[in-house]
């Protein structure tokens, strides 16, 4: 990927754009959750996915719409088209099928169609066969088709391009994908049959999902896809201790208090995957045997997430204590803090990890159906009606999702400790360094400016990232691509909010624990003395440009008016420039130059990430949180002209209302 991941720059190679994110961009923020049904959608010659009549098929033919490369299908007769054979297993409801295509010479202005055929055999789904028609371009668009499955099992899905072709002529098709919902949402890669790693998609269903900050007093909702209601037992409360500023579950072991569901399947799992997972926070000090999570009730086929029973976890299943999976003894996690707990089943493996750490699993064959259709149990488990074992601290955010195994393999993760967002951002670089959102940093969208993509609306103007200044973090792993010593550009555009005073980074490589290097940092700080000067008066909001070195730290300032002595509420575009052959760095806000600063040696490179809307000091510093929101972040491998940045700001700001 090139500079059209960020505006068209006079003079900028194509391999200058180091790093790029966009909130606005469906390509850099995927969206909601999804599962892509079909294995290895990059693959048309895949036979167990696709067959071809009158025409052949053949794999990275050219550069694709979002970074892969794309499939052809060429005609050797009229009407080619690529189809699958019942393969795809679909429950009922929604679907939609969808595909980016795209032709060349003569098929410009053609017809083809895409479509999702239901049949009438034994294991088929039923439902109406449906085809949307789309014009053929040079140009990648999106094409889909959406259905109404009646009855559960396997469709049959086509592409049809172009309907009249002549021999020899080639239509590109790439990012296939077959979702249960009723548009198409961005593309995710599909569940690779020989992958034995973290799954690449997200998502498309969450049976049950408890959030803390969810309803109020003693009132509790499930947000899943089943809605259940939710039985409050002795006043279990909400609490603002909560690990996401927004407020958790709190359960005090003496007062017996549990929550349960109805009677539900979505702990009914049969011999598929699946993933649960939530957070907890024992009372410090707790060694008593405690109960976080149940699926179902007696001893068939249930599932136990039981904690200090001679061990500091056991994962039960069928209501004994083999088989199982434990780790630790008993205490180890009555801290008083937060933690987090997964558990996954893929190919009949199951696996826990606790803050990402794996830490065991066992083997339940493929064939063994776990799980049961029965109530799910907060905060205590039930035995012959009676309930045992009670929580005695906080849970959070506990989720069951069917069907799909998050995590697998051994492998460790960051666990997903932010509420509410959908996906990691995507860096729209060549260089593919992608962004975690942390805690409660997500993608916020208000205001009617839209634009279409397949079928999918998505807000364009009031898109952004939004962090509240406590512990909300974007992170990026460390890269010798922007963490080095050579000149570099750093643009941002950001919103501060009012009503908040302080010093804020912005943007920044992090520290390691004890490492005092910097490469560069953007900050604001409202401090009327900053370090041994004071560049600002109590009136004024500073916006600085820093780098580090051997011989010390370099800044430029301005001091112009960000706001009296808090933000201002409104978009600016802030770019710092490292310019190593004159050795300077620069300054410029919206579009105009505003300061720079000599400096001596070579910027230092810190051996930590990349971090925005969170402090510096540390791998889990909170400090000098930025409370706002950024629309775009970038970093171009050069020192851009004041010419070049000044038309960067002109072909952004209409969005950014500025």
């Amino acid at each position: 990927m090139a500079t059209s991941a960020g505006p068209n720059l006079e003079g900028v190679k194509n391999n200058d754009l180091l790093l790029s994110f966009d909130a606005h961009d469906a390509k850099s923020y995927p969206g909601e959750p999804t599962m892509n049904l079909i294995q290895l959608p990059y693959n048309l010659t895949a036979t167990s996915n696709w067959n071809v009549t009158n025409g052949t098929l053949a794999n990275d033919q050219t550069d694709g719409p979002n970074g892969r490369k794309a499939g052809s299908l060429t005609a050797t007769d009229s009407d080619p088209y690529i189809y699958s054979s019942y393969i795809f297993t679909v429950a009922t409801g929604s679907l939609t099928f969808s595909a980016y295509v795209k032709g060349s010479g003569a098929t410009i202005g053609m017809g083809g169609d895409i479509r999702i055929n239901f049949g009438t055999s034994a294991g088929q789904a039923t439902g109406t066969n449906v085809t949307s028609n789309y014009t053929i371009t040079g140009d990648w668009q999106r094409v889909s088709v959406t259905a109404t499955a009646t009855g559960a099992g396997t469709i049959k899905v086509g592409i049809e391009a172009p309907n009249s072709a002549t021999s020899g002529q080639v239509v590109y098709i790439a990012d296939i994908q077959l979702e249960q919902k009723a548009k198409a949402t961005p593309f995710v890669v599909g569940p690779d049959p020989n992958d034995d790693g973290t799954y690449m998609g997200r998502p498309a269903t969450v049976d049950f999902m408890l959030h803390g900050n969810v309803g109020t007093g003693t009132t509790f909702s499930d947000s899943g896809a089943n809605a259940l209601a939710i039985t409050n037992t002795n006043s279990v409360a909400h609490s603002g201790v909560s690990k996401f500023n927004g407020g958790s579950i709190k359960f005090v072991r003496s007062s017996s208090q549990r929550l349960s569901t109805a009677s539900t399947s979505a702990g009914n799992f049969g011999t598929g995957d699946w993933t649960i997972d939530f957070w907890f926070n024992m009372t410090s000090g707790q060694t008593d045997r405690m109960h976080a999570f149940n699926v179902g009730t007696g001893s068939t086929s249930n599932i136990n997430f039981d904690f200090n029973d001679g061990n500091a976890f056991w994962l039960y299943w069928n209501g004994s204590g083999t088989p199982k999976i434990s780790f630790g003894s008993d205490g180890d996690y009555g801290d008083g803090q937060w933690h987090h707990l997964a558990a996954t089943r893929h190919n009949g493996m199951v696996r826990v990890w606790v803050d990402g750490s794996h830490k065991g699993s066992n083997n339940y064959s493929s064939s063994t159906s776990m799980g049961m259709t029965g109530s799910l149990y907060i905060g205590a488990v039930e035995s012959s009606g009676s309930y045992y074992h009670h929580w005695d601290g906080y849970l959070d955010e506990i989720r069951v999702v069917k069907g799909t195994a998050l995590w697998k393999g051994s492998n460790d993760f960051l666990p997903p400790t932010r509420r509410g967002a959908g996906g990691p951002l995507i860096d729209k670089s060549q260089n593919l360094n992608d962004a975690t959102l942390l805690n409660g940093a997500g993608i916020q969208a208000a205001g009617p400016t839209t634009r279409r993509d397949g079928q999918v609306i998505l807000p364009v103007t009031d898109a952004y990232i939004d962090v509240d200044g406590t512990d909300d973090q974007i992170t990026i792993a460390n890269s010798t691509t922007y963490n080095n010593t050579s000149s570099k550009t750093v643009e941002l555009w950001i919103r501060a909010e009012t009503g908040v005073a302080g010093a804020f980074n912005v943007i920044c490589t992090n520290r390691l624990a004890g490492d005092t290097s910097i490469n560069f940092a953007i900050y604001l700080d409202d401090r009327k003395v900053v370090r041994t000067w004071n560049p600002g008066g109590s009136d004024e909001m500073v916006l600085f440009y820093q780098i580090t070195n051997g011989s010390g730290t370099f800044e430029a300032f301005s001091k112009e008016k960000l706001g009296t002595t808090t933000g201002d509420n409104l978009w600016h575009c802030v770019v710092g420039v490292t310019d190593i052959a004159l050795s300077k760095i620069f300054l410029y806000y919206d579009g105009e130059y505003v300061a720079e600063k000599a400096f001596t040696g070579t910027p230092q490179v810190p051996a930590a990430n990349l971090r925005l809307g969170s402090g510096y000091g540390g791998p889990t510093s909170t400090d000098y949180g930025f409370s706002g929101q950024y629309g775009t972040f970038r970093i171009y491998g050069e020192a851009l002209t004041a010419a070049q940045i000044k038309q960067n700001f002109n072909q952004q700001r209409s969005r950014f209302k500025v």
